[in-house]
């Protein structure tokens, strides 16, 4: 009751323009993946996949933004599209399109009739008949998600279809706080001495958005390379064995089918001199134990951390950082 309440308030205060911007810097890569983190016990409970999509690098992803309206915005579609969602996915992407950053938050979910899209954002309102009945909510959420959305200069738009799902898009102002600026001769010299010829990595990751996450900052690193994806030791052993010449393998420890400890010590068997770093948020003594009695060739730990994997990758692919 006290929620509804409070979204009634917030609704009156948005439409008589109560509220008023106040803007920060905003990554909006960490936002999404600390975000959808918050949300990834209650997909895995009812079964759905939770995708996300990010499409800009760090320093690109850094904007100017009123971050908790932002927030209020994402919240409530990613929350709409689970709670419509029993089988499939809910994704979530964005990019930058015309100037403008674009979300998409879509989902495999009960969808709606295209022809209800018009007043699918009008406050007390829900697509179908019985929505409230079956699944709750009053329909204030899509009403707050619209006016945030307006609030920051932006748009929001809905389509759906019946029992296939529903695509929730908005954009709102881009505005880089990283401007880019032209290299000189010595600044692209000082780069390129992180480099050398593309290498080969292997990411063994049973949680999308951790996958992502680690992409990024090797993106971030500036070191070419190949990626490829297992999301369990079984899967890393078959792409090992497909591709001997992977450079690098990034395991996970706890996965399905077969777990990190396992899949080392067959990688291993197959090629000796690969190295295996084990990544891990834990640092118990009988893991180190157990990882390394597998033949482990070092741990960096969960969140990764730019500088302490720029070090991993000095060690283990000979590669010089012009700092680290």
């Amino acid at each position: 009751l006290l929620k509804i309440i409070d979204d009634i308030i917030e609704i009156s205060q948005l439409e008589t323009q109560q509220v008023k911007i106040s803007t920060s810097k905003v990554n909006i890569n960490y936002l999404l993946i600390n975000l959808i983190e918050e949300y990834r016990y209650s997909t895995d409970k009812k079964g759905i996949e939770l995708v996300l999509e990010t499409n800009l690098s760090d320093d690109d992803s850094t904007i100017y933004t009123d971050e908790p309206k932002l927030l209020k915005i994402l919240t409530n579609l990613i929350e709409n599209a689970i709670k419509f969602t029993k089988k499939g996915f809910v994704k979530v992407k964005y990019d930058v399109k015309n100037k403008m950053l674009a979300f998409d938050i879509e989902d495999t979910g009960i969808g709606f009739e295209q022809g209800n899209t018009f007043n699918i954002f009008d406050r007390f309102v829900q697509a179908n008949e019985g929505i409230s009945f079956d699944f709750g909510g009053l329909g204030l959420g899509l009403t707050i998600a619209k006016l945030n959305t307006e609030l920051l200069g932006g748009k929001i738009n809905a389509k759906s279809e019946l029992e296939k799902g529903s695509t929730f898009d908005f954009n709102i102002p881009y505005k880089p706080a990283i401007l880019k600026k032209e290299i000189t001769k010595e600044e692209e010299k000082a780069k390129n001495k992180g480099q050398i010829k593309e290498c080969k990595i292997l990411i063994v990751e049973d949680e999308e958005v951790n996958f992502l996450f680690i992409k990024e900052i090797l993106k971030k690193t500036g070191i070419k390379c190949k990626i490829l994806e297992a999301t369990n030791g079984q899967e890393a052993v078959d792409i090992f064995t497909n591709n001997p010449d992977i450079d690098l393998v990034l395991m996970d420890l706890k996965m399905p089918v077969m777990d990190g400890y396992k899949a080392t010590k067959i990688i291993k068997d197959i090629k000796p001199e690969v190295p295996i770093i084990i990544q891990t948020a834990y640092t118990l003594e009988e893991e180190r134990k157990k990882s390394a009695d597998a033949g482990c060739d070092g741990f960096i730990t969960k969140p990764i951390k730019i500088k302490e994997f720029k070090e991993v990758l000095s060690q283990n692919l000979k590669v010089e950082f012009n700092s680290v």
